[in-house]
């Protein structure tokens, strides 16, 4: 962002003697923020200046945006690098059986107490219930004894319960965008610093970044925050099959993904994008350049940003024949066994198996591998009545071209090297025909003015209600709340 060389603090203070000026000082900075458990942390994109500006000016805003998914299925996510033990403060409402009233409420660490408290009287029972938050709960105490005293009620004579958690009082629902001013350019700010930032990982020159960075005279940058960021839309039937039922077929839902990519939309005009996935949910395209005239260029990273947890497998009672299972389940390198015989082989799996420990890093080609053989499988499934799976009942309901479309693109993924790469870059679309499809590019496709507002918005509706049901089936059974 300044424009300057960086070098570290332990070189600098063994070479003081060579500097007029103090330098600026590498920094280790997550690309995807630490607070929504991001793992990439290089040190040679931003300095130890920059990367604390960015964080005041956008990091802090944009990771509180998440917060409805990071505060309330903490219990299940990785760890942080740092900040282990911060707690955030939600808003939001309740609303009673009928949802026809509703009440403000505060939800921090996984308690809902009510933003103004209030009290319930049971004359019968001579029962006076308080809801507040411990800190409040004492001085509203007196406003209660008083209104009370109004009435000709002793409260000294009442039976008294204090309750700061209003959860099964009725749903409750957590604010998103409510209430946060600016919001869409909070939002956006924190994808071009991601996209910014894992381009200059990948080795893309900041000069290359023109459709993201205005690079002043004085040599700093600055974020150009015109229409360079735009949702991703799942256009292609493919696309469609696997975020319709991601949750159901992704082996680490959620997860994160970064995919940069050049494409080359004529024989004149190539374009640099950067592809942004959080939480396997928030999906959006970075045009980092529309006339980019590099080397064609890709590079994926993911991440996994929940814990598996496995259940300890016996190897040596496994039969030989679902070995393969075993290495495949525990992410076994299979190089490192040095024996001869079956038995060694059984023994070096086990001790695998017993010192497992999960790693949230991930390949995004064999996450698309097992997209597609999903699909196949699905699909020739769904030609029978012997299978029913969500992903089954999909392919069912293709209709017109689509599963001609479907098989067009399945071949290509299956019988091109590499068409991995097209994932999340392009898709086969009907020519018009309803026979043969043509190859699209999905982010000019998802920002083209034939994309209805009314289709993003269900597209996008869709992709949030598949959190918010993940968060309820992965809420602790003691603080289950409805989302």
């Amino acid at each position: 962002m300044c424009g300057h060389e960086m070098v570290t603090e332990e070189f600098y203070k063994s070479n003081k003697k060579n500097f007029t000026t103090e330098p600026k000082f590498n920094h280790n900075e997550h690309i995807i923020q630490n607070a929504l458990f991001g793992r990439l942390k290089p040190n040679n994109i931003l300095c130890k200046q920059c990367g604390t500006d960015a964080s005041t000016d956008i990091d802090k805003d944009f990771v509180t945006l998440f917060h409805f998914i990071t505060e309330t299925i903490k219990h299940i996510l990785i760890k942080k690098d740092h900040g282990k033990g911060s707690l955030n403060t939600m808003k939001g409402v309740q609303y009673d059986g009928d949802f026809v009233r509703k009440r403000d409420i505060m939800i921090r660490d996984n308690i809902v107490a009510p933003k103004e408290p209030f009290y319930e009287y049971d004359v019968l029972k001579s029962k006076l219930t308080i809801y507040a938050t411990k800190a409040r709960a004492q001085q509203y105490k007196n406003v209660v004894r008083k209104e009370l005293s109004d009435q000709g009620i002793d409260y000294d004579q009442l039976v008294v319960e204090f309750i700061d958690d209003i959860s099964h009082l009725g749903a409750i629902g957590i604010f998103f965008t409510e209430g946060i001013e600016n919001f869409h350019q909070k939002l956006t700010n924190g994808f071009r610093k991601i996209a910014a930032g894992y381009a200059t990982y990948c080795g893309i020159d900041r000069k290359n970044l023109k459709s993201l960075l205005k690079i002043g005279e004085n040599g700093k940058s600055e974020f150009i925050t015109g229409a360079n960021v735009f949702p991703f839309i799942a256009v292609g039937t493919v696309d469609f099959l696997i975020e319709v039922n991601r949750p159901d077929i992704e082996r680490h839902y959620p997860s994160h993904t970064i995919i940069l990519f050049s494409q080359m939309l004529s024989e004149e005009v190539q374009h640099l994008y950067c592809y942004i996935d959080l939480f396997s949910t928030f999906q959006y395209y970075v045009l980092l350049n529309d006339n980019y005239k590099g080397e064609a260029i890709y590079h994926s990273y993911h991440q996994a940003t929940a814990f598996e947890t496995k259940p300890w497998t016996d190897v040596r009672a496994t039969k030989p024949k679902y070995f393969n299972i075993v290495v495949s389940d525990y992410q076994i390198d299979t190089s490192k066994y040095k024996g001869k015989t079956l038995g060694d082989y059984a023994n070096f799996l086990q001790q695998e198996v017993d010192n497992y420990s999960f790693d949230p890093s991930l390949s995004l080609e064999e996450q698309v591998d097992h997209f597609m053989d999903m699909i196949m499988q699905s699909y020739t499934a769904a030609q029978t009545d012997f299978f029913n799976t969500p992903l089954v009942e999909s392919l069912r309901e293709l209709k017109g071209s689509a599963p001609s479309i479907l098989l067009q693109e399945l071949h290509d993924y299956f019988h091109n090297e590499n068409s991995y790469q097209n994932f999340r870059a392009s898709f086969w679309e009907d020519d018009g025909s309803g026979r043969t499809g043509e190859i699209m590019s999905t982010p000019i496709a998802s920002h083209d003015n034939f994309m209805t507002k009314e289709a993003m918005r269900a597209y996008c509706t869709m992709k949030f209600n598949q959190m918010s049901e993940f968060i309820f089936s992965n809420t602790n059974d003691l603080t289950k709340k409805k989302l």
